[in-house]
């Protein structure tokens, strides 16, 4: 009888055992504490889980050897803020006004009008009413304030988070000090430009006033107007710390300019303080790990530099794995990593054009996928390296090969914590939980959008009968000969930069995932077939999606007399604006 309980004790603790190690699958009755880590701009190909032998993560691979590893998780947008938008709504931006119409693709001032539209729902919110505590800690970039400043309407405390601490825009080269701006990197010669600019503006007035044909007055105002104007425009635009560098805890600013000698470190410390006074609680809680790497300007602690092949950048890649190693263990240390989903992603690709004023390469590598960020259906700027891991209910090692997005992520929680999704609004993203825990290999997506600002670029189409991805290109860059990039951006407009096709590019994307041998739509009639259902399926999903107002950089704050005034704050210290007001003559133009 004893060898018989002895037996049985053995065998329990074997089952026990391979359900902690392998994940039974099965959802507990507590609801799982859940940590979203989110990288910004890191390539596909820059961490060891998806084939980097260079730079070492092995905090982020850790994820994946103790969870699931997605081959072909798509962000929603090739640049920040729509992404992110997308992201913590499961939603296109398309459908919030996130989509730009524009050049500027993204918030690019903190004082910027405009924002993630406070009628949306975010992830945030939905399990803040399931009883989450709620924290984000790093970088934002979906806008601050709508009237006025200080209003906070799309501040993270107002879209569902209880804590933030972190950078309301986003990191930018400029805050580095050496000289080396956005501005610059997207047109080298503007200081040259502003400065004839200012030269000869300045001799043609004291040519005028020599000559007498200006009198004092007029003198010193067209002196003022070729100077200043200039001059304000080069201390905003030029080096954009003046206006944008700025660290906000809650609703404070305590940081201007920030100290990026340790700020990953004080991001950790703050997210680590958030899980321990969280768990103590006893009570459930979501934090956004947003990091600020490896978005330049590339600042890593004394301690990583050097240490990677790849210079600057691959330093900052093993300080955000350093970051991840110490999240995982403060749950380790305070005894809920068992309790808790991890999910790891990028917001989208690697930036190919990005580098120093030294020439070293300061953006990701996308792998063999071609193009990068702010190429709008290219894959490279698409796919990123996602992991998710939830020790004891989801299957350690397993892969998930199928197409899923950051958007699916919302209904995924949603699914997990038993909480109705939104049902006043069209939600893109779809569960994926049976691909999670090995009960399906099928993807839950049909046709996959890929827009560039408002327009269609790119679509995948996913057949439920039979094993193939196929990709349509609409649109794609014109790359500069011999590369994969644009001279900072790829734009989404300019047919400088852009070529629309006709027909469109077809590839199958299983067996061709670099996308180098282009289907003859005409050869067979099976692809024509294929196109027909794609061209289809877009014009019904064009026709469906309702019109909305971009909100990304401008904000109507009144109507008067039948016109629409419109005012776009571009800077703050963080105390003052600057603000341009546009009046459209009865009618609203963007």
């Amino acid at each position: 009888m004893l060898a018989e309980v002895c037996l049985f004790v053995m065998l329990l603790v074997s089952v026990v055992s391979d359900d902690l190690s392998h994940g039974s699958g099965k959802i507990p009755a507590r609801p799982p504490n859940i940590i979203l880590l989110m990288a910004d701009d890191l390539g596909y190909g820059d961490v060891g889980m998806t084939g980097n032998d260079t730079i070492r993560t092995p905090h982020i691979d850790s994820i994946a050897a103790r969870g699931v590893k997605f081959t072909h998780h798509l962000a929603a947008s090739s640049v920040c803020s729509p992404s992110r938008a997308a992201f913590l709504t499961g939603r296109l931006p398309i459908r919030s006004g996130m989509a730009p119409s524009g050049l500027m693709r993204v918030m690019t001032f903190v004082a910027s009008s405009g924002g993630l539209p406070s009628n949306e729902t975010t992830i945030a919110e939905l399990v803040k009413g399931a009883g989450y505590s709620t924290g984000l800690i790093g970088k934002w970039h979906l806008g601050l304030n709508c009237r006025y400043q200080g209003d906070f309407c799309h501040h993270p405390l107002n879209q569902g988070f209880d804590y933030f601490y972190g950078l309301p825009l986003t990191n930018l080269k400029d805050f580095s000090g050496d000289g080396n701006t956005v501005m610059l990197m997207a047109y080298a010669n503007m200081n040259l430009g502003l400065g004839c600019t200012v030269i000869v503006g300045t001799l043609a007035t004291f040519m005028l006033r020599h000559k007498n044909m200006v009198r004092k007055v007029g003198f010193y105002a067209l002196l003022f107007l070729s100077t200043v104007p200039i001059g304000i425009f080069h201390l905003l635009m030029c080096d954009m710390t003046f206006a944008n560098s700025v660290l906000m805890r809650n609703y404070e600013f305590i940081e201007q300019p920030i100290r990026f000698d340790n700020l990953s470190q004080r991001l950790v410390n703050e997210a680590v303080e958030f899980l321990t006074v969280r768990s103590r609680s006893g009570n459930p809680f979501l934090l956004f790990m947003s990091y600020v790497q490896v978005h330049t300007y590339l600042h890593t602690a004394d301690r990583f530099k050097g240490r990677s092949k790849h210079g600057r950048y691959g330093d900052n890649v093993e300080e955000l794995d350093w970051s991840v190693g110490e999240l995982l263990r403060a749950l380790h240390r305070l005894g809920i990593e068992n309790d808790t989903l991890i999910y790891f992603t990028s917001d989208q690709g690697g930036h190919v054009e990005e580098h120093g004023l030294d020439g070293q390469r300061e953006g990701g590598w996308n792998g063999f996928f071609k193009g990068g960020k702010c190429m709008g259906g290219m894959e490279g700027a698409l796919r990123v390296p996602t992991a998710l891991m939830w020790p004891g209910v989801i299957p350690a090692g397993h892969v998930v090969d199928a197409p899923t997005s950051l958007m699916d992520i919302l209904p995924t929680i949603c699914h997990i914590l038993d909480i109705p999704i939104p049902a006043d609004r069209v939600i893109d993203g779809r569960s994926i939980w049976p691909l999670v825990t090995g009960r399906s290999n099928t993807s839950a997506h049909e046709f996959m959008y890929h827009y560039c600002g408002t327009q269609i670029h790119a679509m995948r189409y996913i057949p439920q009968e039979e094993e193939a991805i196929w990709k349509v290109h609409f649109a794609t860059p014109k790359w500069i000969p011999g590369t994969e990039g644009c001279d900072f951006v790829c734009p989404c407009y300019d047919h400088k930069w852009i070529e629309w096709h006709d027909p469109p590019l077809l590839f199958e994307l299983r067996s061709d995932p670099s996308e180098n041998n282009r289907i003859n739509i005409s050869s067979d009639i099976k692809y024509k077939e294929i196109m027909h259902r794609i061209l289809e399926a877009r014009e019904t999903h064009l026709a469906a999606v309702e019109k909305v107002r971009e909100v990304l950089v401008y904000t109507c704050l009144s109507r008067l007399d039948g016109e629409y005034k419109i005012t776009r704050t571009i800077a703050k210290l963080p105390f003052i604006q600057i603000e341009i007001e546009v009046v459209c003559n009865g009618k609203l133009l963007f």
